[in-house]
């Protein structure tokens, strides 16, 4: 009905030669109609927006899964090992004791210790082609880290695009008239914070992009060792069996080597993987360098200002414009948004935290276990190349390096019994509080979904 007075009251005033009412009124009409660009590119700015959240949170679902049962499949393969390896060192010990030792016993003492390591092995072997089969999935979604990062890309060149089109409709306008001052100024206060929105939805995927690679890659290489030094130290049981089957005395030397070998990739292994992974972590974040200029903390500091600048702005103008009404809204959209983020930086810091104790905790419990095992094989050594002549002082020395590296296991058993333990309290306390990162990424899609209706029916769609 507007429309059509507005339409009848310009014919009449041209045709009655009235220039200045037909002026008044054509740009009213003009002045609409950049209203209404300006808003169609800013929906279309914070839909992208949306739309590139969504991905962010589908990534992070497929790129580095995890899965509930990981951490106590892992472990029942690596306690298990520490258990069966603990049982039989310390049966050898007290096997050992005599002055005579049974041999087929002692050969008994060893098949448990062989048999943890090859579980252990197979847990690592499990895990590694559990990783390999969610990768697979995710290059099929096209969420792997390669495809990832083109979309990523994509993205930020399409909302770049959409603000270069929203800042020349604005300029345009501006210059002709089309908005009075304050306008101007909530559209350009408005435009801050939509840049800070993408520079750390864009942030937040580099982030865990980067964060992904290199836990993966710590990951991998992790469980790529764990096989390799279990194998190892399952052979060094099978050739002291096959010493003391055949009587030969300097096996245990043999055994030795391959004992030593094991327990210094014990002891290696959480260093080298925590430096493959940052190696992956530096390449990965090169790969982004074109994504984020800016330190990610300083971004989130200049949205809360902006935010702040733009409720100065909007609560100056009150009701004496007309985007007033439209963009008060919109702020509710960008403050829920900001909120959302807020939330999902603190679920990234208690990972980190999280992630940083487990590897300390790992490279003291593999130190331990690997320098007991460590002077197990140096002890075998002794006794197989330079006492085998010497049976009773040869059986001392296995006596006591059984001993030593039974109570290393001992040490591992209990270390990764307590981690384990404690992980599955903080999961439980995290569950209840629905702190849980699968439960904050649902709750952050559904709020998603209610600001596109909002977007798409309420606000900026009338």
């Amino acid at each position: 009905m507007f429309e059509l007075i507005v339409l009848i009251g310009s014919m009449l005033a041209v045709f009655s030669g009235g220039p200045c009412w037909a002026n008044e009124i054509e740009q009213r009409s003009h002045q609409s109609h950049s209203f209404q660009e300006i808003k169609r590119v800013t929906r279309e700015l914070l839909l992208k927006e949306i739309e590139l959240e969504r991905f962010n949170i589908d990534y992070r679902r497929h790129a580095s899964v995890q899965g509930r049962w990981r951490g106590p499949r892992y472990y029942l393969s690596q306690g298990g090992n520490n258990a069966a390896t603990m049982a039989g060192l310390f049966d050898a010990v007290s096997i050992r004791e005599d002055e005579k030792p049974s041999r087929i016993a002692l050969e008994n003492s060893f098949v448990p210790q062989m048999v943890g390591q090859f579980v252990a092995a197979g847990g690592s072997a499990t895990e590694l082609l559990v990783n390999k089969f969610h990768d697979r999935q995710a290059r099929a979604l096209a969420l792997d880290s390669k495809n990832a990062l083109r979309r990523a890309r994509r993205f930020k060149e399409e909302i770049d695009a959409l603000l270069k089109e929203r800042g020349r409709l604005i300029e345009g306008a501006a210059s002709t008239g089309s908005l009075s001052k304050k306008d101007l100024q909530l559209l350009q206060a408005e435009e801050l914070v939509l840049i800070d929105l993408t520079r750390l939805s864009l942030h937040e995927f580099v982030r865990f992009y980067v964060g992904a690679r290199r836990f993966r890659w710590f990951q991998d290489s992790l469980y790529v060792v764990d096989i390799f030094k279990n194998v190892v130290g399952a052979a060094g049981n099978i050739v002291a069996i096959e010493g003391l089957k055949r009587g030969k005395p300097a096996y245990p030397g043999h055994g030795g080597v391959l004992v030593l070998t094991s327990g210094a990739l014990i002891v290696i292994n959480p260093i080298f993987s925590r430096g493959v992974g940052k190696v992956a972590g530096m390449i990965s974040r090169r790969q982004c360098r074109g994504l984020v200029l800016d330190d990610v903390s300083e971004d989130e500091i200049d949205l809360d200002l902006h935010l702040d600048a733009f409720a100065r702005a909007l609560g100056a103008a009150s009701d004496e414009t007309e985007l007033s009404a439209e963009l008060k809204e919109i702020l509710d959209v960008h403050q829920e948004q900001c909120d959302l983020f807020k939330k999902k930086n603190e679920m990234a810091v208690r990972e980190l935290r999280q992630g940083t104790r487990a590897a300390t905790e790992n490279v003291l419990a593999g130190f331990v276990v690997g320098s007991t095992k460590i002077t197990l094989g140096i002890l075998s050594m002794v006794a197989g190349y330079h006492h085998h002549h010497r049976p009773r002082h040869a059986n001392e020395l296995l006596e006591d390096g059984s001993l030593v590296y039974g109570i290393g296991n001992a040490f591992g058993l209990a270390d990764n019994t307590r981690i384990q333990i404690r992980n599955e309290y903080e999961r439980h306390k995290l569950k209840k509080e629905r702190l849980l990162p699968a439960q904050i990424l649902e709750d952050h899609l559904n709020s998603l979904d209610r600001i596109e209706k909002t977007l798409t029916g309420e606000v900026l769609g009338r």
